[in-house]
């Protein structure tokens, strides 16, 4: 195993190559609304929410390869070449049903037999990615920079070949990040295929199955509902509202780095929870505001013909900011969690791995029942409602489980203080009022730098934070040079 995993650092190298989806992808986003007609671009919305089904059992292994590398036993070789061997027949699958996905949304069978090859790509990553993230997270962080930077200049090139020339250039930048996961996890791939292990977790794959079920339905059932019931123009707008929503999920990476740590120390502190908590607080709550204020403009970036997506956004951009809440509220508890050493079966159903996943359930019966029945009538409008509608209904449950390791107070650490900055920031974006694409990434920058500015100013433990991140990542710049 390698050295002691910082959180703070891995979470900042994390969350800034998210951010970079902030750029990279929405120039990737803009290139290809402003390129294909409304209805390719729905077609592509509808390939994203059907190739998560077919993305159930990528982390069946991969979860119990995260929870027993950390704890020494190396299976790296093992998780890969056990997802490479189960991806065959599911790619098989995607194919054979590409006729049957292709009328229900009216596309040309070829662009879903193309899309096929998404899934043993993903499933090569989802294995590489357990083994990077539970021995060095930081390594994570180039994701969006090396998949963007690949397919963005790809797609300008295959856009003359239209949605299968986009489908191509994001299938290689995936091929691309999938070839760096390899390199950097490469010295934990040498182990010889583990027999013993993978019979012991294939014995308890229901558990990992179970999440990955409940957690890939529920993140894109509504969309599929709306390429169903409405058309492929509507569910273009609405994918263009959650792709922009979808900027408040990129902060999921500051707090990730503390499950490999916890589950290494079996123990966190008061202190250690609180600051965890405002460390989200300090870059997604003025993401939140921002989404709100700047609605009009961010959806115009994508062109004038998607302005239908922009009342969408002061419900959507809370959706994924609960679900973060409830992830590291989650990603807390599993991590303290010692009762998977031993146990097996059916009697992990009384740890809180399995307890944390119910509240998926409520969340899902929620997002479906609420969207079939509103967007009859409120159109792409009820599905963003229904989304919000799901995840605070899950939030609450969560809270409860929380609240039985740790106090609900750490939970809300912080956040008044953000809320403060984010207001000044708000009222200054409201007072630049931006037109036009540069305009408007012009004021978020100007913005950011406006929230920042104001919350190490008003909130001393922003400034010690920023210090004790500097000085983590000294330290481990220093551990690497030796």
């Amino acid at each position: 195993m390698s050295g002691s995993i910082r959180v703070r650092f891995s979470g900042i190298l994390l969350f800034v190559g998210n951010l970079v989806t902030l750029l990279t992808g929405l120039i990737f986003n803009v290139l290809i609304a402003r390129n294909l007609q409304p209805a390719a671009l729905g077609v592509w919305f509808f390939i994203g929410s059907v190739i998560p089904y077919f993305q159930i059992l990528e982390k069946a292994v991969p979860y119990w390869a995260g929870r027993d590398i950390p704890r020494g036993r190396i299976v790296g070789r093992t998780t890969l070449q056990f997802n490479l061997l189960i991806s065959i027949p599911i790619t098989l699958i995607f194919i054979l049903l590409s006729n049957t996905l292709s009328a229900a949304i009216v596309s040309e069978p070829r662009v879903f037999i193309l899309a096929s090859i998404f899934i043993p790509v993903y499933y090569a990553t989802a294995a590489l990615t357990s083994v990077t993230y539970s021995t060095a997270p930081h390594k994570l962080g180039p994701r969006t920079i090396i998949i963007d930077g690949v397919k963005i200049p790809l797609s300008l090139a295959l856009l003359p070949i239209g949605l299968e020339g986009v489908i191509t250039a994001v299938i290689i930048g995936n091929i691309v990040y999938t070839g760096y996961l390899y390199g950097v996890s490469r010295q934990y791939l040498r182990d010889s295929f583990d027999v013993s292990w993978l019979r012991v977790s294939l014995k308890r794959i229901w558990l990992p199955l179970h999440e990955n079920l409940i957690s890939y339905l529920s993140m894109a059932v509504d969309a599929l509902i709306v390429g169903v019931m409405l058309s492929a123009t509507d569910l273009s707008h609405y994918g263009i509202g959650l792709a922009i929503s979808s900027v408040v999920g990129t902060a999921k990476g500051l707090t990730g780095a503390i499950y490999p740590k916890l589950l290494k120390a079996g123990a966190a502190s008061e202190s250690e929870l609180k600051s965890l908590f405002k460390f989200q607080h300090i870059f997604v709550t003025p993401m939140i505001v921002g989404g709100i204020v700047l609605s009009t403009q961010l959806v115009e970036i994508f062109g004038t013909r998607y302005l239908p997506a922009a009342p969408l956004l002061p419900i959507l951009v809370f959706s994924p900011a609960l679900g973060l809440v409830s992830l590291t509220m989650r990603t807390v508890i599993t991590g303290l969690e010692k009762a998977d050493r031993g146990a097996s079966g059916l009697s992990l159903l009384r740890t809180t791995l399995f307890t944390t996943q119910l509240p998926g359930y409520l969340q899902l019966a929620t997002l479906v029942s609420v969207t079939v029945l509103s967007v009859g009538r409120l159109g792409i409008m009820g599905a963003a409602i229904a989304r919000l509608a799901a995840s605070a209904l899950s939030l609450a449950p969560m809270c409860m489980l929380y609240s039985r390791v740790a106090r609900l107070t750490t939970v809300l650490h912080g956040l008044e203080k953000a809320t403060v900055a984010s207001a000044i920031m708000a009222a200054a974006l409201t007072l630049l009022n931006p037109r036009g694409s540069l305009q408007t990434l012009a004021s978020i920058a100007a913005g950011a730098a406006i929230y920042f500015a104001t919350l190490l100013l008003i909130d001393r433990d922003s400034r010690q934070l920023a210090r004790r991140a500097v000085d983590e990542a000294k330290r481990l710049v220093i551990t690497q040079a030796e």
